[in-house]
């Protein structure tokens, strides 16, 4: 790096992402079920924050709060990241319904 020249990652995307604190859990039938918050969420994936680490690559289905009277919304995902140690993950949504897409756009808009 050449001295006074800051170098800058930036993040790739699908879609923009809002600042949203939503309730998330993901567990199984074998195991307990975790809880954590999202940081940030769009169309396509968030950033999720747990209180303690989790293996996230070994589950695919989350359960999303956004806190409305019409309930969770349960949908397969993908990890992208694991971004160490603050325990956030950032996941990619694999079938987001269209009924689902309808309730989070206004919550979502930039």
């Amino acid at each position: 790096m050449l001295s006074g020249e800051t170098l800058r990652i930036e993040e790739k995307r699908r879609a923009a992402r809002a600042s949203r604190e939503w309730s998330v859990e993901v567990g199984s039938r074998t195991e307990r079920v975790r809880r954590g918050r999202t940081i940030d969420i769009s169309i396509s994936g968030m950033r999720v924050r747990f209180d303690d680490p989790l293996e996230l690559r070994w589950r695919n289905v989350i359960s999303l709060d956004p806190g409305n009277s019409l309930g969770p919304i349960v949908v397969r995902f993908a990890l992208v990241r694991e971004i160490v140690p603050s325990r956030e993950y950032a996941v990619r949504f694999l079938d987001l319904q269209p009924r689902y897409v309808r309730r989070l756009s206004p919550s979502l808009a930039l």
